[in-house]
């Protein structure tokens, strides 16, 4: 697998991000001005039992032990460019209507991620780069095969992870990439926040893994290791001014 092939693989797999409905974005902007949250306005599906609110994450990247020079080169791009891009810490949050949010800190190219249940759509912001603002429907599998699910399999109960026992889940996916979760059946995440998007293969993958990680360790082109390790759990329903999107233009790619 080239570089180039590799580092556009952790994009995508990192930052899904294309832009196909910009009449979408008007609607959703449209609430903005009314001060409402899009899924505060068109849902009523609430899961009492589902996690509510955001975990922060640090992020790890290395690579495998490596004496090609080649291969070492590789390695040292990579976490070069992913530090840079994607930063070194995170938050996912979650409300009560199966919305989320991914923020990037620290990130040159990344900032935040919505996904909105009611209209099962995603809109990314970026920092920088010509595409500021976009917005994908996640209706279908992006079409890239590697992509694919070749294995997803629920290991068990394997530790515990800031009080909570966790179950590993592995998935393998058709180009070889190795993703483990760690999750916990008392952090579940809201069924709505994945059910319906098959970007990534997104509904397959969470409806076996049901959770939200608490520990996750991808390995790619068994090179470069991405780890997401939570360092802070904050549970109870996130500022709703974090689900309103920006004012600012959406670029068609």
């Amino acid at each position: 697998m080239t570089l180039y092939k590799l580092s556009w693989m952790i994009f995508l797999l990192l930052a899904n991000h294309s832009v196909l409905a910009q009449e979408t974005y008007f609607k959703h902007q449209s609430l903005v001005n009314t001060e409402q949250t899009p899924s505060i306005v068109s849902s009523s599906h609430v899961a009492t039992d589902s996690f509510i609110g955001c975990i922060d994450y640090k992020i790890t990247y290395s690579g495998v032990n490596a004496l090609d020079e080649e291969a070492q080169s590789k390695i040292a791009f990579l976490i070069e460019n992913n530090t840079e891009n994607l930063g070194v810490n995170k938050s996912y949050c979650f409300n009560e209507f199966g919305d989320k949010l991914e923020i990037n800190y620290n990130a040159n190219v990344a900032d935040k991620t919505w996904y909105f249940a009611d209209t099962n759509e995603e809109y990314t912001l970026f920092k920088s780069g010509i595409m500021k603002f976009g917005v994908n429907n996640v209706a279908e599998p992006e079409g890239f095969e590697g992509l694919a699910i070749k294995k997803l399999e629920v290991l068990g109960p394997q530790k515990e992870i800031m009080g909570y026992q966790t179950n590993q889940v592995l998935l393998v996916r058709e180009s070889g990439i190795k993703t483990e979760f760690w999750v916990s059946d008392k952090l579940l995440r809201h069924p709505l926040s994945y059910q319906n998007n098959k970007f990534g293969y997104a509904d397959e993958i969470y409806d076996a893994i049901k959770g939200v990680h608490l520990y996750q360790r991808k390995v790619i082109g068994d090179l470069f290791i991405i780890e997401e390790e939570a360092t802070a759990i904050h549970a109870g329903s996130p500022d709703k001014e974090l689900f309103i999107l920006p004012n600012v233009d959406l670029y068609h790619w």
